[in-house]
């Protein structure tokens, strides 16, 4: 069997313009599979509605030897099994990102990053957890005063001012500022998203400055992203936090490791379903 997972984008022939008979690669894969003895069915799904605190569609392929059957129920089992499975984990299928970061807020309090000189990370709070955030955390605080790269940026005070300005001022969440209001509002970089506590997530890229933390003047640490993945506290990411220029080509800091990643929570119910299948 065969678990393949790729941006949606990978349904699109990117060189149609160039070449009348170009083809998504989505199509190369599928039939070089099948003419290796596969069946194969493709899909697009969108992680939120498995228990994910994040919108993101990814484009999803299964392929099963033809000797062992067909893989065109592996959608409708997810659906199935969903509500059991996340039942049983203590969530409900929608998620929210309030849900999933309010207990990392950096008003906890703060202690130098130990594996980052020069930084300060946040400590947990210790209010009302959420069932997710109960699901997350384990018994990861009892061992560890802070998470795990949950380690806050540097921002210029020209930065910092604009980004008090944008959660003070700005009238929306959850959607992209780009265009004229991004001279009008000061904003610097190419665009950026207020994050909206009460929906879920937009797609965690590898890019932090995409988004502004929907309560404090600041971008997402590298464990918010995480948790919005759905990967538990207790899973450590190493190496450097970020990277730029010509070593982009080479390295693959925390926030790319994190935003490359398919969620935990999905890869899990698709394991499940995978082995139901093969069962079958």
């Amino acid at each position: 069997m065969i678990l393949f997972e790729n941006v949606k984008g990978f349904t699109y022939a990117f060189d149609k313009g160039k070449k009348h008979d170009a083809e998504p690669y989505s199509y190369k894969v599928i039939r070089e599979l099948t003419s290796l003895g596969y069946n194969v069915k493709d899909h697009v799904i969108d992680f939120s509605n498995y228990g994910v605190p994040q919108r993101r569609k990814r484009f999803i392929l299964v392929g099963i030897k033809k000797e062992l059957g067909s893989p065109d129920d592996f959608e409708n089992q997810l659906l199935t099994n969903r509500d059991t499975f996340l039942a049983n984990k203590g969530l409900s299928t929608k998620t929210t990102l309030q849900d999933a970061i309010s207990d990392l807020l950096r008003s906890n309090g703060e202690e130098p990053t130990p594996d980052r000189k020069g930084f300060n990370s946040g400590k947990y709070g210790n209010g009302k957890l959420s069932n997710y955030q109960k699901l997350m955390r384990g018994d990861y605080p009892e061992t560890h005063s802070v998470p795990n790269s949950h380690s806050f940026a540097h921002h210029t005070p020209e930065k910092l001012s604009c980004y008090k300005r944008l959660l003070a001022e700005y009238p929306v969440h959850g959607k992209r500022i780009d265009g004229e209001n991004r001279r009008k509002w000061g904003i610097k970089q190419r665009g950026i998203t207020i994050l909206d506590p009460n929906a879920v997530s937009p797609t965690i890229t590898g890019q932090p400055d995409d988004y502004l933390h929907y309560s404090e003047p600041r971008i997402m640490t590298v464990r918010e992203c995480a948790r919005i993945q759905s990967f538990p506290d207790w899973y450590e990411i190493q190496k450097k936090y970020t990277t730029g220029g010509e070593m982009r080509k080479k390295e693959v800091p925390r926030y790319s490791q994190v935003g490359n990643a398919i969620p935990p929570l999905f890869a899990e119910l698709a394991g499940k379903v995978l082995k139901q299948m093969l069962k079958q």
